[in-house]
C-alpha cells in the first residue's frame, strides 16, 4: 500500500518553501522568535532592534503569508520549526 495521506507532506514542504521563499533573513528570524513564544518587546531585545521595527516586521509576515493572527503564526513557526532554525544558523 502506499502513505495514508500524501498531502500532508506535501502540505508542510509547500510551507516551508514559502516562508523561505517569501520572508527575508530578519523576518524568518522574529518568526522563529514568535514560535518560541517571544513578545515584540523581547524580540526586540533579542534582536537590538526597537519594538515598533519588530512590529513591522510581524505586519509584513502577515501579509506575506496570509495570516491574520498571532497563534495561527505560531502554529506555522512550530509546525517548520526545524526547517526555520537551520536557516540562518552558523
Amino acid at each position: 500500500m502506499g502513505p495514508t495521506n500524501p498531502s500532508s507532506s506535501h502540505a508542510r514542504s509547500s510551507s516551508e518553501s514559502n516562508v523561505m521563499k517569501y520572508l527575508s533573513k530578519r523576518e524568518i528570524e522574529v518568526l522563529k522568535l514568535i514560535g518560541e513564544g517571544y513578545e515584540n518587546s523581547q524580540i526586540a531585545e533579542r534582536l537590538f532592534i526597537a519594538e515598533q521595527t519588530v512590529k513591522n516586521h510581524v505586519s509584513i509576515i502577515y501579509s506575506k503569508l496570509n495570516i491574520h493572527n498571532r497563534i495561527k503564526l505560531m502554529k506555522l513557526a512550530g509546525s517548520i520549526k526545524g526547517y526555520i532554525g537551520s536557516e540562518g544558523d552558523g
